[in-house]
């Protein structure tokens, strides 16, 4: 009994600090986002009055989007998942 006490305890700690974890990770994915877009803007903006002031046909690299680095993210945490694998063993 007490030893399951002491595991609960554990358990919930371990999910509030799991859930603060996701919740870092989503606002820095959400940021992330907000800079591209706002990259993505401000370069449509450089085009459009760049292209204004050509005599010529705007260069091939005007008609592509920005191209971004595919990021890789870290899992999010599963209190649940890790007792499962656990089992699993």
């Amino acid at each position: 009994m007490r030893l399951d006490r002491k595991r609960n305890g554990l358990r919930k700690q371990l999910y509030q600090i799991g859930t603060e974890i996701n919740g870092e990770m989503t606002k820095a994915k959400s940021q992330i986002e907000q800079m591209r877009a706002l990259t993505t803007q401000r370069v449509a903006l450089y085009r459009q009055s760049n292209v204004r002031f050509r005599r010529l046909l705007p260069p091939p690299t005007f008609r592509k989007n920005p191209e971004f680095p595919k990021l890789e993210w870290w899992r999010e945490v599963a209190v649940d998942g890790m007792r499962d694998q656990r089992e699993g063993e």
